[in-house]
């Protein structure tokens, strides 16, 4: 492995420690919410959606590490 490829792996990991709080989880989801209107579904349900996209997309990341 190259010192560059280290280098990402690192940055991955410190990334994947980011996603995983929860204030920045809870503060993130929570702007996407507010600029992501579905007319067919309410303000709840999007919520529900955008947090399971945020989770797959975050173990999706995690199984690349």
């Amino acid at each position: 492995m190259s010192g560059s490829d280290k280098m990402d792996d690192m940055a991955l990991k410190h990334l994947l420690e980011f996603l995983e709080k929860k204030d920045f989880k809870k503060k993130f989801l929570k702007k996407l919410n507010d600029n992501i209107d579905i007319p067919i579904i309410n303000e709840k349900t999007e919520k529900k959606v955008l947090d399971k996209v945020y989770d797959v997309m975050v173990d999706a990341l995690e199984s690349i590490v």
